[in-house]
């Protein structure tokens, strides 16, 4: 369900940008979703997994169901990115589990899961990102052997065994990429097109790949080259604002985007 941040990971595809960096749920909303993601999370703390199947949307629970499911140790909400009409969300936890490849000690692992409000409640979305079965993949941990392309909570590695690693944490993630800038400035009037550019550099052993999460924006075009970054290498985000094409834009827009397969995620804001 969601996507680990060292295997093949889940991301879904509903996320919005928000234009105001300070805006927030209304209070109702902000502690339903909460409440429904805590209740989740703790489901897999106690190994109840069948009860866990009852917070997904019908869409997304034959992906649950071929997923291999274990239990993690402890959770905490980090961070929750709302769509613009509050009825989606981009939910980051971070969980402590155990995972085999790395050692007996637990690790803290971020994962990203989207959530959408229907029928009265939230519920989590899956989106499957296809993988022949046993495909040797790149991770930012060097090449490993994965037996599925589905991660839930607490699965932990597929595969081979391999030489001892350093455990991940959320700072040692976070470090395997560096982003030129957060922030962009385009001229208050323009009749022309106007393009800004930013890079994001890797510093991880494998590969990382960057996917915009925000929705389309009116009048702006965001092209990514490059997208899946070979390690040292770097990607080029460029994104260009046509007045032709919306009406005029002001203040501050936001731009979210993951990086991946460690379920980072990154903003770039755009100021006019």
């Amino acid at each position: 369900m969601t996507r680990f941040a060292v295997p093949l990971l889940l991301t879904a595809a509903a996320a919005a940008f928000a234009q105001d960096l300070a805006r927030k749920a209304p209070p109702e909303s902000d502690d339903a979703l909460k409440t429904r993601v805590s209740q989740f999370y703790q489901h897999f703390q106690r190994g109840e997994f069948r009860q866990a199947e009852g917070f997904l949307d019908e869409e997304s629970k034959d992906l649950f169901y071929n997923s291999k499911k274990n239990r993690i140790l402890d959770f905490n909400i980090q961070n929750v990115d709302y769509g613009g009409d509050f009825r989606s969300a981009n939910v980051l936890v971070v969980c402590k589990t155990i995972i085999a490849m790395l050692g007996s000690e637990p690790v803290n692992m971020p994962l990203n899961s989207d959530w959408r409000f229907n029928e009265g409640e939230w519920r989590m979305h899956l989106t499957e990102h296809k993988r022949p079965e046993g495909a040797d993949a790149s991770s930012p941990f060097g090449p490993m052997s994965f037996s599925q392309d589905v991660a839930t909570p607490g699965s932990g590695f597929q595969g081979q065994q391999g030489p001892a690693m350093a455990r991940p944490t959320v700072e040692s993630l976070a470090s395997m990429y560096r982003v030129s800038t957060d922030t962009l400035t385009f001229p208050k009037a323009s009749q022309e097109p106007v393009s800004r550019s930013m890079t994001v550099k890797s510093a991880s052993v494998g590969r990382l790949s960057v996917e915009k999460k925000t929705g389309p924006i009116a009048g702006i075009e965001v092209e990514i080259e490059g997208a899946d970054i070979e390690p040292g290498g770097e990607a080029t985000i460029t994104f260009t604002y046509d007045p032709t094409k919306a009406e005029h834009v002001s203040g501050r827009v936001r731009v979210d985007f993951m990086v991946m397969p460690i379920s980072q995620s990154f903003q770039v804001y755009l100021d006019f």
